[in-house]
């Protein structure tokens, strides 16, 4: 070995030795003391960080880091760990949170965090070999810093807030596109009353032009959060679905820009509503409790002249409603958890409409649909969707403004879209999607998966045949192309489908992989 290797050894053993373990020249464990003495927060950054900060600072059971320091294999903190503007190395195990601020931290493989793992304004360097009990937040840009103040060190929320702020990109939001109202351009913005970030009073407002109806939308809300509270008034004009759980509005447009299919019926609504939202937990592990009383206007609409890139068959009818007022209370509760390997998100309603207030219709009905996600073998990925929905307590039927579709790629492919429509719905569907070798890359559609699919459900309304239907599909999926082929096992004969379609690139499909 020459000099210079030597040197280079030498130098990697002094840098080893030179960065203190644990209970060797670290900031000393603080698990009783008063913390706020020595660290503390002032000024407001994000609110759910400071909720965050606020909760660690509170309990005071946390190691204090303010210089570069190793948590070897061998090393075990009983507590959480909260890294200020210096460098943390972790081997070993943190028995609780792990947060840094305005600092950098390496989790070394092998390494466990029990609890959560944050990063706010500093470097976050994990290893795929680490094991992470809780939530992973990695926020390197949030508007904080770290700073000394006499003896103390002082968290510092440096977030300026803008009194006017726009909706997506200088205010526009994504286009949509359908067969009611063709092409949708729609602006908004929001005024905020003060430079409060903890209990902002809002003015939210939006204006939108369907060019196929050459008509104008729009609607505005007021709202006032005080923790995890928000109470909000509004009204607005604009076109409606109750079928927008099959496919987000983007992926939807894509897909009728394509060949003209369009998975959703539509109404046009004017609505007037008072709600009150409830937030448990945080981030990624929450769940929202909203209960919303509403007046509404319901008409029917008529498709439009459009255009599609294939040429498709646009001549799907968008089938009247029950048109009238619907004066209605209704209790959501939407739910959301991400961990390690897998992810669900869960949608609940209960609705009560009746005759008061002009109201003309008197109904109850539930809702309930969710989605699940996890790793299965080696890199594959499995995916599970329901949904359930009907009358409820003495309710016989609901009103067509309130029904949905099964039918089409995304519930069950082998069956066109809408065939299965009524008030009564039950759809249960699996997905197995296995990546293929990355040798079967093609330029410009990406690596593609292969995907089985499994799926159950009907659609029907009181006196109609609700005999559940099948889906049997195998899939090759691109980044945004994909070629199927479908059929109902139970009729394979008449029920065979094989098509290619589009979707939209830029999902976050696997949450739960950071």
């Amino acid at each position: 070995m020459g000099r210079a290797g030597v040197f280079g050894l030498v130098l990697l053993g002094l840098l080893v030795l030179a960065t203190p373990r644990v209970g060797e020249g670290a900031e000393g464990w603080v698990p009783q003391a008063p913390v706020d003495d020595s660290v503390a927060r002032k000024g407001r950054g994000d609110p759910e960080l400071d909720r965050r900060l606020d909760a660690l600072l509170r309990a005071g059971d946390f190691l204090l880091v303010t210089r570069d320091t190793l948590i070897s294999a061998h090393d075990t903190v009983p507590s959480s760990v909260l890294v200020l503007s210096a460098t943390l190395i972790v081997e070993g195990r943190v028995a609780g949170d792990l947060v840094e601020v305005g600092a950098n931290v390496f989790v070394r493989p092998g390494a466990r965090i029990d609890g959560d793992l944050v990063n706010i304004a500093g470097g976050l360097y994990p290893s795929a070999l680490a094991q992470v009990g809780g939530s992973v937040v990695d926020r390197p840009l949030a508007p904080y810093r770290v700073r000394r103040e006499g003896e103390d060190w002082i968290i510092e929320g440096v977030r300026r807030v803008d009194r006017v702020v726009l909706d997506g990109f200088l205010g526009f939001h994504v286009p949509t596109y359908q067969r009611v109202d063709a092409l949708g351009i729609r602006w908004g913005a929001s005024y905020l009353f003060s430079q409060d970030t903890v209990a902002p009073t809002r003015l939210h407002g939006w204006i939108g032009y369907m060019s196929g109806r050459g008509a104008l939308e729009g609607g505005a809300e007021l709202s006032k959060r005080a923790g995890r509270t928000t109470i909000a008034v509004g009204a607005a004009e604009e076109t409606a679905t109750s079928d927008r759980w099959i496919r987000g509005d983007r992926r939807n447009s894509l897909s009728f820009l394509w060949d003209g299919d369009d998975y959703r019926n539509y109404y046009l609504t004017r609505r007037a509503y008072l709600l009150a939202t409830r937030r448990f937990g945080v981030d990624e592990r929450r769940i929202d409790l909203t209960l919303r009383g509403q007046l509404e206007s319901d008409r029917s609409m008529r498709t439009v002249s459009t255009w599609t890139i294939l040429g498709g068959d646009r001549s799907r009818p968008n089938p009247p409603i029950d048109e009238g007022e619907i004066a209605g209370l209704t209790l959501f509760a939407d739910g959301i958890w991400v961990g390690r390997t897998l992810a669900w998100e869960v949608f609940g309603s209960l609705e009560t409409a009746g005759h008061v207030l002009g109201g003309d219709f008197a109904f109850n009905r539930f809702v309930f649909f969710g989605d699940f996600g996890m790793d299965a073998f080696a890199d594959h990925v499995l995916l599970v969707r329901w949904y359930f929905q009907g009358p409820l307590l003495g309710s016989t039927s609901l009103p067509r403004q309130r029904w949905s579709i099964l039918g089409g790629s995304g519930t069950l492919s082998a069956y066109d879209i809408g065939e299965l429509r009524g008030d009564r719905v039950a759809f249960a569907g699996s997905r197995y999607i296995i990546p293929l070798p990355r040798s079967w890359t093609i330029p410009i559609l990406g690596r593609p998966d292969l995907e089985f699919a499994y799926a159950i459900g009907s659609a029907w309304t009181a006196g109609m045949d609700s005999d559940l239907k099948q889906n049997l599909e195998a899939r090759i999926q691109f980044s945004f192309l994909y070629f199927y082929v479908a059929t109902d096992p139970a009729d394979a004969a008449d029920r065979f489908k094989a098509s290619v379609g589009v979707s939209w690139p830029f999902d976050d499909d696997y949450p739960w992989r950071y």
